[in-house]
């Protein structure tokens, strides 16, 4: 199995024990005489045999990524720095501060202003588009370990 392909199975698996666990939490405790849609007992059970299932792929998939890890983790990196980056103030020049009698000018000075955020933000993201682009085609054509 390509390492593309244990991804899909990894997102599947971590959707259905999201399933189940919503299917156990809503037939565990039902009105006394109702009848359960859901056998909790087996519920349980099959979530247990998912998790099982769903660990050994991540330990499998972690260990098929060793090579590409950095790269992983680099992208992650540039995308928590665009996220500061969108949050991060730009004002300059003057500007109100305050409400009614307490209003006043002040002046702001930055670094950075929009075009150059907007710059930096751009940079970033190609940056990680091509990152992107090394771990798809690692993804794509690696096979996954044992």
């Amino acid at each position: 199995m390509k390492l593309a392909e244990a991804l899909k199975k990894k997102n599947k698996l971590a959707d259905k024990s999201k399933k189940l666990v919503t299917i156990l939490q809503n037939n565990n405790s039902i009105l006394k005489g109702n009848e359960r849609s859901y056998d909790p007992v087996e519920t349980l059970s099959e979530m247990e045999n998912v998790a099982e299932e769903l660990a050994a792929l991540k330990a499998r998939i972690q260990k098929t990524n060793a090579p590409i890890q950095y790269k992983i983790f680099k992208m992650s990196e540039l995308k928590g720095l665009i996220s500061s980056l969108m949050r991060m103030s730009c004002h300059a020049g003057a500007q109100s501060s305050g409400y009614g009698r307490n209003e006043s000018l002040v002046e702001y000075e930055a670094v950075y202003n929009d075009r150059k955020r907007d710059g930096l933000i751009e940079s970033f993201q190609e940056k990680i588009e091509k990152l992107q682009g090394e771990v798809d085609y690692f993804n794509h054509t690696t096979d996954l370990v044992d």
